[in-house]
C-alpha cells in the first residue's frame, strides 16, 4: 500500500485522481475540504466496469430468488440476523476474479498479512470475514476509479459541453459529481478503518454511517434513468457533432475501450453490488456478536436505499 501511494505521488499531474475525503463546516464560516490521494484506488488499473458482468447479473437474480424465499420464511417466523444468515447464498469473490487478470491482491496476499503469526492463529472461517470485508473495500476503489474517469474525462470535457444545453448536461450526467463525492468520502474512511488494523479492521459501521448519504444522491440519479437514456440515444441519433466527439473521448486509453454508457449505468450497478458486498460480510459474522449487528444494521438500511 505505501508503495502504490508513493507511485501515485511520482505520476505527473492529471495522471493519479484527488477527490473529496470529507468536509468540515465551522460554525459561521465558508466549507472547507480536506484532500488526499486514495492509497489502494491504484492498486489495480482495472475499471469496475470490467468485473464480469455475467457474474453479477447472476448474482443478482440469485438474490432476488433468495430474498422471495426469505420474505416467506420471514412472514411465518419472527425475523432475526441468524434466520436471514441461513439463506444467504455465497457469492463469487470479485478479489478473487481480480487476482487472476490483474495485480489485485487478497487480503491474505497482502506482504504484512501473508505468513504473519496472527494470520496462522485465525480459524478459516475468521480469513473469509476479512476477505469479504476487504472485497468491499477494494471494489469501491475500483469503482472510484471508473467514477474519476467519467467525471473527469467526459463530464468536464470542454469539447463535450459544448456540445451540450445547460438541460442536457443535466439529464446526461444528472449528480454524477456528488455520487463520484460521496464513494470518495466513503473509499478513505474505509482506508483508515483498514490502516488502523489489517487484521480485525470492520467496514460495516462505516456502511451504515454513510447509508444517508448513499440515499441523498443514488435516489436521484436512480430517478433521473429515464431522462438520461433518453437524452443520450437522442445526441447519439440526432446530433453528428456529439457523436464525434464521444468517439473521440472513448478512444482514450483512460477509458480502456469502455464506452460512456458503461460509465453512466455504474451507480445503477454498485449501490446493487453494494447490498450483495454487504450481505457476504453478514453470513460469515460470528451470531450474537457486536459485529453480526453493525452487519445488520448496515445491510438494512442500504436494502432501504
Amino acid at each position: 500500500l505505501e508503495e502504490e501511494s508513493q507511485k501515485a505521488h511520482r505520476e505527473p499531474p492529471g495522471s493519479s485522481e484527488t477527490v473529496i475525503l470529507r468536509e468540515k463546516k465551522p460554525a459561521d464560516t465558508m466549507e472547507t475540504f480536506k484532500r488526499r490521494h486514495s492509497k489502494l484506488i491504484n492498486s489495480s488499473r482495472l475499471l469496475y466496469q470490467e468485473y464480469s458482468d455475467v457474474v453479477l447479473n447472476k448474482a443478482i437474480q440469485s438474490q432476488k430468488r433468495v430474498d422471495s424465499f426469505a420474505e416467506d420464511i420471514e412472514s411465518s417466523f419472527p425475523s432475526s440476523p441468524r434466520l436471514r444468515r441461513k439463506v444467504l447464498s455465497p457469492q463469487d469473490s470479485y478479489l478473487q476474479r481480480l487476482s487472476v487478470s490483474s495485480n489485485a491482491s487478497l487480503w491474505q496476499d497482502i506482504p504484512m498479512i501473508r505468513g504473519s503469526r496472527m494470520l496462522l492463529n485465525m480459524s478459516r472461517d475468521e480469513q473469509k470475514l476479512q476477505e469479504a470485508k476487504f472485497e468491499l473495500i477494494m471494489s469501491e476503489a475500483s469503482y472510484l476509479r471508473s467514477l474519476n474517469v467519467a467525471v473527469d474525462h467526459f463530464q468536464r470535457s470542454a469539447e463535450l459541453q459544448a456540445m451540450l444545453t445547460n438541460q442536457e448536461r443535466q439529464w446526461l450526467f444528472s449528480r454524477l459529481n456528488d455520487v463520484r463525492d460521496v464513494s470518495a468520502s466513503f473509499l478513505f474512511d474505509l482506508e483508515e478503518k483498514f490502516e488502523e488494523d489489517m487484521f480485525t479492521f470492520h467496514v460495516c459501521d462505516v456502511a451504515l454511517k454513510h447509508a444517508p448519504e448513499f440515499r441523498r444522491v443514488y435516489l436521484p440519479y436512480v430517478t433521473n434513468q429515464t431522462y438520461q437514456e433518453q437524452t443520450f440515444q437522442r445526441l447519439l441519433n440526432g446530433n453528428a457533432g456529439f457523436q464525434q466527439v464521444l468517439e473521440r473521448l472513448e478512444s482514450d486509453p483512460v477509458c480502456q475501450r469502455l464506452s460512456l454508457k458503461s460509465f453512466l449505468i455504474l451507480p445503477f450497478q454498485r449501490i446493487t453490488r453494494l447490498k450483495l458486498l454487504l450481505q457476504n460480510i453478514l453470513k460469515r459474522t460470528r451470531p450474537e456478536s457486536e459485529e453480526e449487528v453493525q452487519a445488520t444494521q448496515a445491510y438494512d438500511a442500504l436494502e432501504k436505499v
